[in-house]
């Protein structure tokens, strides 16, 4: 959903909510709002269809489909994969299949460049459910209300120290009945048996597409002029005149057992030459 707030005080919805099963949390990661001039206002919604440009007093102007910049179409999520995505391995994985638009900045000149997001190799999927998902033949493991359920996956030899546990407890993993587990216990099995924390690597691109924004329907790309060697990397850039600095991002999405540092450099950005 967009809104404009007025100089008043006043707030208007100008692009609602369109599908019932959008995932809230997704929003902030695929969305991209941006003011391109003072009678352009463009909105990528990400998780539902078309990109939207209004001008400043709210009106619709232009509607675009995404691949006209280059970007993948919207994609549906089902229920059981909604909730595998708030997991941070599996989202990145998930994240690899689909070109993105990170980001979009304009000049004064009318010149509008989007960073469009892929990752040349797709990245496997986790073998393994997130902790408060795994089933155990037939059973679903509930975290009990000593302890939260950590989002991370669970190993074969987490799995397996998982159901001794269980058996010892008395519990019936084939019941087909949600098992209770104490916070405390999961934790120290978890804790036992946690491989050292390693930073998926995998080439990740940006490229770059430019329009003008009298006519953004002509839009021409360059292939992978920012590119990063972390699977989880987004991009975040700020336009002054012909000097851009971006920003590459990482670790912000999800459980991270440490957070890497942010990379940033200033290069020079103009239109492709015709």
């Amino acid at each position: 959903m967009a809104w404009l707030v007025s100089s008043d005080g006043s707030v208007r919805g100008i692009l609602p909510r369109r599908s019932e099963d959008s995932h809230w949390f997704l929003a902030a990661e695929l969305g991209v709002v941006r003011v391109l001039s003072e009678d352009h206002i463009l909105i990528v919604t990400g998780l539902e269809p078309d990109v939207f440009v209004y001008d400043g007093s709210g009106q619709l102007r232009d509607v675009f489909e995404t691949d006209q910049f280059f970007a993948g179409s919207p994609w549906e999520i089902d229920t059981d994969q909604g909730t595998l995505l708030t997991e941070h391995s599996y989202f990145k994985a998930w994240l690899s299949r689909h070109r993105v638009i990170d980001e979009v900045v304009a000049d004064s000149r009318g010149n509008v460049f989007f960073f469009v997001r892929h990752v040349p190799s797709e990245i496997p999927y986790p073998t393994h459910l997130p902790a408060g998902q795994q089933r155990v033949t037939g059973g679903l493991i509930d975290i009990g209300p000593s302890g939260e359920a950590r989002p991370q996956p669970l190993t074969d030899e987490q799995a397996v120290k998982l159901m001794e546990l269980l058996e010892s407890t008395g519990n019936n993993p084939e019941s087909g009945e949600p098992i209770t587990i104490s916070g405390s216990a999961l934790n120290r099995i978890l804790a036992e048996t946690d491989p050292p924390p390693a930073t998926q690597r995998a080439k990740v691109c940006w490229d770059l597409v430019h329009a003008h924004i009298d006519d953004l329907r002509n839009a021409t790309k360059s292939d992978c002029v920012v590119d990063s060697d972390f699977a989880d990397a987004r991009l975040r850039a700020d336009l002054r005149g012909d000097r851009v600095a971006v920003l590459i991002r990482g670790d912000t999405y999800g459980f991270v057992p440490e957070v890497r540092r942010s990379e940033a450099f200033e290069a020079r950005i103009g239109p492709p030459n015709h």
